[in-house]
């Protein structure tokens, strides 16, 4: 538990009921205890690298609210790192040395183009993934989003609809 504290620049003690909801849902397994430096520590485990949300029970309202929720959850905690590197100092700004990376784009894709893009996500999640172990350089995290953007009607294109 001390060593997920310090991953996720939390306190110990305000993740317990976290974990504790993660082992309820099978994602970690509690493989026991070790001595830590003062006192018994639990040791935890994922049952996998990556996961996948099955839907099988769940409507598609229900399976949408999921996606959103976990989405919002997500760039909430991306949130909170970079706001937690901007005030350690700890972000590069000069260009030369920059070691942060913040893109927005929106653009037209094909469905095919989408693929293309997709796949260079997965390639990105592979390398991350390649590097985890190691535990060489310092952590970095990193977020990649594709979603259909759709676009809502205009208030003028409204009222003229209702009436």
């Amino acid at each position: 538990m001390a060593e997920l504290a310090v991953m996720l620049d939390r306190r110990p003690d305000g993740l317990y009921r976290h974990v504790d909801v993660l082992i309820g849902a099978g994602l970690v397994v509690n493989l026991g205890t070790r001595q830590g430096q003062r006192r018994q520590e639990r040791v935890l485990d994922v049952v996998a690298d990556d996961f996948a949300i099955a839907f099988s029970d769940l409507s598609e309202v229900a399976q949408r609210s999921a996606i959103e929720e976990t989405a919002n959850s997500v760039l909430r905690g991306v949130s909170r790192k970079v706001r937690d590197a901007a005030r350690a100092n700890a972000l590069q700004i000069r260009h030369a040395e920059r070691n942060f990376l913040l893109n927005y784009e929106l653009s037209w894709l094909t469905p095919e183009q989408f693929v293309e893009a997709r796949e260079l996500m997965f390639r990105l999640k592979v390398l991350m993934d390649s590097a985890r172990p190691r535990r060489q350089g310092r952590p970095y995290l990193t977020l990649t989003v594709a979603v259909p953007v759709v676009r809502k009607p205009r208030a003028r294109a409204r009222s003229k609809q209702s009436t």
